[in-house]
């Protein structure tokens, strides 16, 4: 199960508003939440912000999710992260452009982990 949730971003937004919280919507909960975004579609100028929503996501902390400091802990299972992986496969397969890439990361300190 999950949901399929779209966001519309509209010029007249507040931009770090959306910044903050598209990045929170699309990497709380690893986007294993039911209400984490899905699609978001830029409406006009606001489509600008996208290399700044990446550069936000960019300086997430990824680790041990109890740990003070991190942003961003493991998902759930090892079939998780396959699925995830398989998705984005899929996406750029069809055309997409990944603009922030984290299939191949190891975290330097768990390196077997999700």
């Amino acid at each position: 199960m999950g949901a399929k949730n779209h966001g519309i971003i509209l010029p007249d937004a507040d931009r770090l508003d959306v910044i903050n919280n598209l990045v929170a919507a699309g990497f709380g909960g690893q986007g294993q939440r039911c209400m984490a975004l899905s699609y978001d579609l830029f409406v006009g100028d606001s489509y600008s912000w996208v290399n700044d929503i990446v550069e936000k996501a960019k300086l997430l902390k990824t680790g041990n999710g109890m740990d003070l400091g991190v942003d961003v802990g493991p998902v759930i299972t090892k079939e998780s992260l396959q699925r995830i992986h398989g998705l984005i496969d899929t996406a750029q397969k069809e055309g997409c452009k990944i603009l922030l890439d984290g299939r191949t990361f190891k975290h330097p300190k768990y390196p077997n982990g999700n």
